[in-house]
């Protein structure tokens, strides 16, 4: 060890001590899982650190949400697309050598996940999987709309059939739709009005044949 204090000036300084590498030491590449903050930007932060770090990769499942924001002045609500984690705080590095795990924790700020005293791996197969649940949850999505949207269609009132209200002080009565004017559409009830009554399209459905 070098005494610094013992140094002069024009005495050459002695080169600095190799620096461990974070990733070091032989062993068969690895998907190794990695503990790291919980939000989408502590977890593409650290993703990228360990990229830099020498990690072959550093991934995290991940999908794209869209989200309302409503204004107190009751206009059209803002849509905003954001990136949701689906495993949060937890990062999936591809390790080409062995990690070094005290100076991932000193230098990079991540953990292992431990089961016991051992650090968690997952196999390429249990990635792939995983690399698929976004898509997987965006054709569900996608199908669960279309579904919500033919069952709306058929509760449409039309002109000529009869729907029921289902809601408002008629709820549960039985009306023959005449004409339909955007939100507003006017029924006939037999016994109860000698005209068309004026509703709110929302309070009737039509009746399934």
């Amino acid at each position: 060890m070098t005494d610094y204090r013992a140094l002069r000036i024009g005495d050459t300084l002695p080169p600095d001590p190799p620096r461990r590498r974070i990733f070091a030491g032989q062993t068969p590449p690895t998907w190794w899982v990695i503990r790291a903050g919980r939000r989408i930007d502590e977890m593409d932060s650290a993703a990228a650190k360990l990229r830099d770090a020498g990690a072959g990769e550093a991934w995290f499942p991940a999908e794209t949400v869209k989200r309302e924001y409503f204004s107190a002045r009751k206009r059209p609500p803002s849509t905003v697309e954001q990136r949701k984690c689906i495993v949060p705080g937890l990062i999936f590095c591809l390790a080409e050598a062995w990690p070094q795990w005290d100076l991932l924790k000193a230098e990079l700020g991540v953990t292992p996940l431990m089961v016991g005293i051992k650090p968690v791996s997952v196999t390429p197969e249990t990635l792939a999987h995983m690399a698929a649940v976004p898509d997987t949850i965006r054709a569900l999505q996608s199908a669960m709309a279309a579904q919500q949207a033919a069952e709306r269609a058929l509760k449409q009132p039309r002109v000529g059939e009869l729907s029921r209200f289902v809601s408002g002080p008629f709820r549960g009565i039985t009306a023959m739709v005449e004409s339909i004017h955007g939100a507003r559409i006017f029924v006939r009830i037999d016994g109860l009005a000698a005209r068309a009554v004026e509703v709110d399209v929302a309070q009737v459905e039509r009746v399934a044949k």
